[in-house]
């Protein structure tokens, strides 16, 4: 993150900083490069699309589904759970129609679990669209990262502040490759 380059705006960052009792507090945070559920391009020049992630499928009993993005490289796909979507933001579709957010379903925005007010139907599918903010949380040695300058005319500044991606446990399954090639 750039662009503290007045005091006022350094003190903003100090005060976020100590609320968040440096590295030890994660935060909601914008990812511009990845922010939504559209699968082939989700930049910032893009939005959700329709239908972008097929999150379950009705049993006729199950009323929670959580809200996932799935990342596919050739034969490789992971799975993302998605526990902050922005508010206002996520669509769902049973069956191809659309459902009414507040009427047939609501959303945590603190753990991306979509909530039917009656199951959906035993085969039917259920596909979602929204955006999403990402948990990070500040780089370790706060003392070593937050290189601020005082200068003169009321300005100063930051060069960086490194934040890194807080990741949700995923449930492990026997197909599912990790980092470095590794099986569970």
């Amino acid at each position: 993150v750039k662009g503290v380059q007045k005091t006022d705006q350094l003190h903003a960052l100090k005060t976020f900083i100590i609320s968040m009792r440096g590295a030890e507090d994660s935060f909601r945070f914008k990812d511009f490069v990845d922010f939504h559920s559209n699968p082939t391009n989700p930049s910032y020049y893009t939005s959700p699309g329709t239908k972008d992630q097929r999150i379950g499928v009705g049993d006729g009993t199950t009323t929670q589904f959580q809200l996932i993005k799935n990342y596919t490289l050739g034969v490789v796909n992971r799975v993302r759970t998605i526990s902050t979507p922005v508010d206002g933001t996520v669509r769902v579709w049973v069956n191809n129609v659309e459902k009414t957010a507040g009427v047939d379903f609501t959303v945590n925005d603190t753990t991306g679990i979509v909530v039917f007010g009656s199951a959906p139907a035993n085969g039917h599918n259920i596909d979602a669209s929204f955006e999403f903010d990402v948990k990070v949380r500040f780089g370790e040695q706060i003392d070593d990262w937050l290189d601020a300058t005082l200068g003169d005319f009321n300005s100063g500044s930051v060069r960086s502040v490194p934040l890194e991606e807080v990741f949700e446990s995923q449930p492990a399954y026997s197909n599912q490759f990790f980092f470095g090639g590794s099986k569970e």
